[in-house]
This record gives C-alpha cells, sequence and structure tokens, in this order.
C-alpha cells in the first residue's frame, strides 16, 4: 500500500471512531427528566361522630358506644370538603351502610336514640348531616363558633330539621352552633333552651331537642 494511500484510510478510521464516541457521549449525557412523585388525588376525609351519653339530650347514642366511626358496624361518615364528590361542606354520617357492613359486627346496624319528651323516643337507624362545615370555599376558623342548619332521618318526622328557614320558608326549629376546637375538630351542640327546637317535617311540629357531639375527620383540613 503507498504512503498515500495508508495514509487516507487512517483518516477515515479516525473518522468513523470519531463520529462512534460521540454518538454514544450523546447517549450517555442527555439530560435525565426529573422523577417526580404523582400528586395525591383530592379525596374527602372520613370522620367518627361522637355523642355525648347525657341522658337529657334529644339525640344521643346506643348502648354499643358513642363513637359512630367511619366504616365500622356499617358507618359511614365523612366531610365533603373536597371537589371529589360535592364539595358541599356538608358534615354527613349514615348508621347503615351496606357497603360499610361487617359480619364480624354484631352491632349492625348502628342506631341512634331520638328522644322527642320524657319517655317518648325512638331508637332507629338513621342518616345525619350538618351543612356547610367546610369546603374549598367556606371554613370555619378555629377557635369560632357558627350557627348551621342540621337534619337527620327519622321515622316518625320523616325529617327533623334544626333551622329556622327551610327551602325559603320559615320554619319554628333553631339553628344549631358549630366551633371549630382544633384543625380536624368541630363540636355541635343546639343554642341554650328555649332556642333548641328541631322541626318536625310531617307533622309541622317543632320539639325541644338539645344536641351534643364533636364530628373529628381523619386528617386536619386548612
Amino acid at each position: 500500500m503507498s504512503r498515500s494511500a495508508l495514509c487516507t484510510s487512517l483518516i477515515l478510521l479516525a473518522a468513523v471512531a470519531a463520529c462512534s464516541d460521540s454518538d454514544g457521549t450523546r447517549a450517555v449525557s442527555a439530560p435525565v427528566a426529573p422523577q417526580f412523585g404523582k400528586t395525591p388525588p383530592v379525596t374527602d376525609p372520613t370522620a367518627t361522630f361522637f355523642f355525648s351519653t347525657d341522658p337529657t339530650l334529644g339525640v344521643r347514642p346506643d348502648a354499643v358506644s358513642s363513637a359512630y366511626a367511619n366504616n365500622v358496624c356499617g358507618v359511614d361518615a365523612k366531610i365533603f370538603a373536597t371537589s371529589e364528590y360535592s364539595n358541599s361542606g356538608d358534615a354527613v354520617m349514615q348508621t347503615d351502610n351496606p357497603r360499610f357492613s361487617d359480619r364480624k359486627c354484631a352491632a349492625y346496624p348502628r342506631k341512634v336514640t331520638f328522644a322527642y319528651a320524657a319517655g317518648d323516643a325512638e331508637t332507629i337507624t338513621t342518616f345525619m348531616n350538618v351543612r356547610n362545615v367546610e369546603n374549598t370555599t367556606t371554613v370555619i376558623p378555629v377557635n369560632t363558633t357558627v350557627t348551621r342548619v342540621f337534619s337527620v332521618n327519622t321515622t316518625r318526622c320523616g325529617g327533623l330539621y334544626w333551622g329556622n328557614e327551610r327551602q325559603g320558608v320559615l320554619v319554628p326549629g333553631d339553628s344549631v352552633l358549630v366551633t371549630r376546637t382544633a384543625a380536624n375538630t368541630w363540636h355541635v351542640q343546639t343554642q341554650p333552651a328555649p332556642n333548641d327546637r328541631a322541626y318536625c317535617l310531617n307533622n309541622g311540629q317543632s320539639y325541644h331537642m338539645p344536641v351534643d357531639f364533636t364530628v373529628v375527620t381523619s386528617r386536619d383540613l386548612p
């Protein structure tokens, strides 16, 4: 091979090697996109309702426990505090949701006692709702008390309603007081008597039915 041909071959081999090295370098040194964790989904917090056992109250727990915890013995309890569902802000509890029934729980379904007067009460499954406790636009600051509507489903009344206006019509009931005591806790109680009336939807009567319970969520809210 002539000297000129040898030089030409060496130059070509060097060019090929340079291209290979260049490609390899690009592959290794290409910037790697940062791997961020997925944003957790926004969900409504579950809750536990704790009822006072004071025998003079109009709403009392059953003999099983004063605590009604979500997903225990058929209890479904939460605050619609986010956009996961309604974002209504309501704190709700159902005592007999079959999706949350536990075959090992002899107490299913849980019940609540509603006392209309001395010696006049019914102990039944129920659904209850404290309106507008917290959502993405409404927040009760800690150590602040506000008035809210409280309603429950009952056999006798269809619904009991603690509030003085329903569907734009004045009714003989009284709103409850909701006090936020911590980032995950709201204390619900009626106003002092005689402003502790619940309105019965079926018969239009009102009953002095004081309530006292606490809602505690599974996590802190803003």
